[in-house]
């Protein structure tokens, strides 16, 4: 029995232990040619967007992400991510509506306010392959987005409960086995 109990502990351990997930910063710095418009960077599409290169805005380097002359900017990735936030700016202080789609199905939507400093905002959404951004007012010509940050795998990490009700049920089992034997 002790040796059953250790190897739950053990197990226990490792699977907490093995629950890191790490998120991927895109900060769009790697890129060579300044103001280039549409196809791709680091695995994502840009359609309606380019990356552009502006020395006083970015929170890293000098470029980031923006949508084209007043068109609806789309960031989009080959697979479902798990989009954590970014850093958002305006042309001029304006609210932006900001979408999350997965197979051309709208998932998640919100409303923020941006101003000409870049701010950060926490999305948390989960299961999305593609963002969509425009600011609700045509005169705000541009959006930029910076330090873009998202989970690419989307394995779902336990949760502590979870596996408490799991061990418990395991204990269990192995009482009654203890008494039937």
């Amino acid at each position: 029995m002790r040796k059953f109990i250790l190897f739950l502990t053990g197990f226990f351990l490792l699977m907490f232990i093995g629950t890191n997930v790490s998120a991927t910063v895109l900060t769009f710095d790697e890129n060579p040619a300044n103001n280039s418009w549409g196809g791709t960077y680091q695995g994502f599409t840009m359609t309606n967007s380019g990356i552009y290169n502006y020395t006083n805005t970015p929170v890293s380097g000098d470029n980031f992400l923006i949508n084209y002359n007043s068109r609806v900017g789309e960031f989009s990735y080959g697979s479902n991510f798990f989009f954590n936030g970014a850093y958002f700016s305006g042309s001029s202080a304006a609210t932006v509506n900001v979408w999350g789609y997965s197979s051309d199905s709208l998932v998640h939507s919100t409303q923020i306010n941006v101003t000409q400093t870049m701010a950060y905002f926490d999305f948390n959404w989960a299961g999305i392959d593609e963002i969509m951004w425009d600011p609700i007012d045509p005169t705000v010509v541009n959006v930029g987005i910076d330090n873009f940050t998202f989970n690419a795998d989307q394995n779902p990490v336990p949760e502590p409960t979870t596996i408490l009700l799991f061990g418990v049920g395991l204990l269990g089992l192995a009482g009654v086995n203890r008494r039937k034997g």
